[in-house]
């Protein structure tokens, strides 16, 4: 990374992040589940080499304090990264059946009653129960079919609508009605949760302003419920073997169609009942998620409790993504030190000795960010312009 980048040249910070990414903390996170227990002597040599990384991306000088980079980056500190990379481990773990080989070690022991050990299998329970995630019931990893997938029929989804929407102005629910009536005369037109009934019918119209989750039946692939979509495939392989023709379609929401309101208004009835008709479980894709949304509250309790970088803190309060940048690397990195508040004003090189006293040469006050920018007489005919 040194040889792409100096002082006033060098790759953009985000294909510098790339880098650190796909080459250095790709090696951090492989097999730190195992290793996470190590003392933190050891541990602190990888934070040391992440540091290291994200400094050069930003530019930042040696007295910058480590929160305030990692902040500038959207980048997490190592042990939460690993504390995530454990907890989705869990995750996967619950998403198997009893007899995988890794489910012995979350069972209990009279070793955990006797030792504190910072293992994965004695750990992982605690961090679990602080997440609230303890009783939580989990999807399989792998659904499997009572019937061969082969014999699943290619379900019809009509996309009509929704191409349409990106050219033409279909809010008018009249038209989405008239659509509906006309090209499926006879069937039933189910909105969601609600229906229609009739006495006879050429087969069911499924309309759902759901356009993912119409892909996913469209392409007989889902990546965050494969469970519901076998589920589904096998409710329609059932009915199409009665003879009936399952159709689904896109519609849009909130425009006054009558089944889609009826749809929403009972969804929200639903959602206000204590007791559950059907348990559905979470997928794993769900739980990291509400993973990774506990461990960014613990990196912003972090840093609203960090006793350094409270000059970034004072511009930037929120962790997360790392900073929009469209400069050249030498505005880059001058933004990110005043954004840090350590430069080479003289108060930064009192502190590594390279300033007898830290004061502003022209006025005698502390040389800092804030003493230039709004203070300093030297400079007020650049602030008067």
């Amino acid at each position: 990374m040194r040889c792409l980048v100096g002082s006033e040249w060098g790759a953009e910070r985000k294909a510098l992040k790339s880098i650190y990414t796909g080459l250095i903390r790709s090696v951090f996170d492989y097999g730190s589940i195992v290793f996470g227990s190590a003392s933190e002597t050891l541990l602190k040599k990888l934070d040391s080499i992440q540091y290291q990384a994200l400094r050069l991306c930003t530019g930042a000088v040696r007295t910058t304090p480590t929160s305030a980079f990692l902040i500038e980056m959207g980048e997490m500190p190592l042990n939460l990264r690993r504390l995530q990379l454990k907890s989705n481990y869990w995750c996967n773990l619950k998403g198997h059946d009893g007899n995988h080989p890794c489910q012995d070690i979350l069972k209990s022991s009279w070793e955990k009653e006797k030792k504190k050990l910072n293992s994965f299998g004695w750990e992982i329970e605690n961090v679990i129960k602080d997440f609230g995630l303890s009783d939580i019931n989990i999807s399989q990893t792998v659904p499997l079919s009572t019937v061969y997938p082969s014999l699943f029929h290619n379900n019809v989804v009509d996309l009509t609508l929704l191409e349409k929407r990106k050219g033409e102005n279909i809010s008018d629910p009249y038209l989405v009605q008239s659509y509906l009536d006309s090209k499926y005369y006879g069937y039933v037109q189910v909105f969601t949760d609600a229906s229609k009934n009739s006495n006879s019918s050429n087969g069911v119209i499924v309309c759902s302003d759901s356009s993912s989750s119409l892909y996913s039946l469209k392409n007989n692939h889902a990546i965050s419920r494969p469970d519901l979509l076998l589920e589904i495939q096998l409710i329609t392989y059932r009915i199409q073997a009665m003879g009936l023709l399952v159709i689904f379609t896109w519609i849009p929401s909130h425009i006054g169609i009558r089944g889609n309101e009826l749809a929403d208004k009972y969804a929200k009835q639903a959602s206000k009942y204590s007791d559950i008709d059907i348990l559905v479980p979470f997928s794993r894709e769900e739980i990291k998620s509400i993973i990774k949304q506990k461990v960014k509250e613990r990196w912003q309790r972090q840093w609203e409790e960090d006793r350094t970088g409270r000059w970034l803190y004072s511009i930037q309060r929120k962790v997360g993504a790392m900073r929009r940048t469209g400069q050249n690397r030498k505005e880059e990195t001058v933004i990110s030190r005043l954004r840090f508040g350590h430069t080479r004003l003289n108060s930064n090189l009192f502190k590594i000795g390279k300033h007898r006293t830290g004061s502003c040469d022209f006025c005698g006050q502390e040389e800092t960010v804030k003493h230039v920018l709004l203070f300093c007489t030297k400079y007020s005919d650049y602030l008067l312009k």
